[in-house]
């Protein structure tokens, strides 16, 4: 999750791209509308890839929305850190010594 830290409320909203290693930033930005609040959820990415994003801010100057340029470039790496699910007991029993449990790993 990206996080903007918002300067003044005259601001129209923000843009955010992203790039790809030894790639140029798309025309478009990630964002379909401008971004209000201070935080985006990029969901289209991939986990162990590397991505890089900029941020624009907006202003409405007589009805057109008009962009800054980039910010500092900032770079991302999504890992995912999901634990495994937990195996589950299918059978337990005693046996000569012990307790022998039969697990079903998922």
């Amino acid at each position: 999750m990206l996080r903007v830290n918002k300067h003044t409320n005259r601001l129209g909203g923000f843009n955010i791209y992203r790039r790809h290693p030894n790639k140029e930033y798309r025309i478009s930005p990630l964002n379909k509308n401008p971004i209000r609040g201070s935080s985006f959820q990029d969901l289209g990415v991939t986990n162990g890839e590397n991505y890089y994003y900029v941020v624009r801010s907006l202003k409405n100057i007589k009805g057109a929305m008009i962009e800054s340029g980039d910010s500092a470039e900032i770079g991302a790496r999504p890992e995912d850190f999901t634990p495994p699910a937990s195996p589950s007991v299918t059978m337990a029993f005693q046996a000569q010594g012990g307790i022998v449990i039969i697990l079903s790993l998922i």
